[in-house]
């Protein structure tokens, strides 16, 4: 769809090349209203492009919004981080496909890749409230982390939500309510998301580390360590020592991945291989 844009001595015009009309803006209004329905699946909604709020916003580019390629590339990015962390594989992978597709989604439909990030962003957002969630009963430190995360989770699950909105809308309601720029919204939504991936990353690990147990030598010395998912399920364990039994090859340290049904891995496995065999889903 084209347009046109005459202004003349008091009083300006929009001419539809496609409909071959013209609305003229007077001081006796619009002559012509008939296309400029808003509500309808062929109106057209004259502050689409600035969120409804020409005063305050502007769109130079008729592109996504710039935060929108920002925060799908950092999911992007945060997804294949979190693959990488023992029992995080589901939320990573989700945040992988949903930053992907998001990137393309950008180039071809805007509003698809703003709805797409925020979906997205709801994901990892909820990945956050749940680590910090499974945190508080760790002591004081687990309190004050996951209150925290749990708080960064609900926030960027909001700003998701609103993304949402926004796409499907063109009101950004958390800049509507709060007066926020572009800039400072975008830097917002963006830090938001950074902080739950980082903190599921961080929240992840702690973790399992608070809730490990350990096999020990008659010296003393650490034989193995047993790692477990938020649920209490049995996750991986990490061999330090033991005999060979006839196995001249075996590598130490070496990991043994647990299934959901509790069935542990007879292979001897590096973490490129438990990380891989976590990713299969323990096959």
């Amino acid at each position: 769809m084209k347009y046109e844009l005459f202004i003349f001595h008091r009083s300006f015009c929009i001419k539809n090349l496609d409909r071959n009309k013209e609305g003229c803006y007077t001081n006796n209004g619009i002559d012509d209203t008939s296309y400029l329905d808003a509500d309808g699946i062929n109106g057209l909604n004259l502050y689409a492009y600035c969120g409804n709020n020409p005063v305050m916003y502007s769109d130079g580019s008729g592109c996504s919004p710039w935060w929108s390629w920002l925060i799908s590339g950092l999911q992007t990015l945060g997804g294949l981080a979190l693959c990488f962390v023992p029992g995080a594989q589901g939320i990573g992978v989700s945040l992988m496909i949903g930053g992907t597709l998001g990137l393309i989604a950008n180039a071809a439909a805007p509003a698809i890749g703003q709805a797409i990030g925020g979906a997205s962003s709801i994901a990892n957002g909820w990945g956050a409230f749940s680590t910090g969630m499974s945190l508080l009963g760790l002591g004081p430190i687990g309190w004050v982390f996951g209150g925290a995360l749990m708080l960064v989770g609900g926030a960027t699950m909001a700003f998701g939500a609103n993304e949402i909105v926004s796409a499907a809308t063109g009101t950004n309601y958390i800049q509507k309510w709060t007066g926020m720029s572009d800039a400072a919204y975008g830097w917002t939504y963006f830090g938001l998301n950074l902080a739950s991936s980082l903190g599921q990353i961080a929240g992840i690990r702690y973790r399992q580390i608070k809730t490990r147990t350990a096999i020990f030598n008659s010296d003393g010395s650490v034989k193995q360590y047993r790692y477990y998912r938020s649920n209490g399920n049995k996750l991986y364990d990490i061999d330090f020592n033991h005999p060979a039994y006839g196995n001249p090859n075996i590598k130490f340290p070496h990991y043994h991945g647990w299934t959901g049904a509790g069935t542990r891995a007879k292979d001897h496995q590096s973490y490129i291989q438990l990380i891989w065999w976590l990713l299969l889903g323990g096959k």
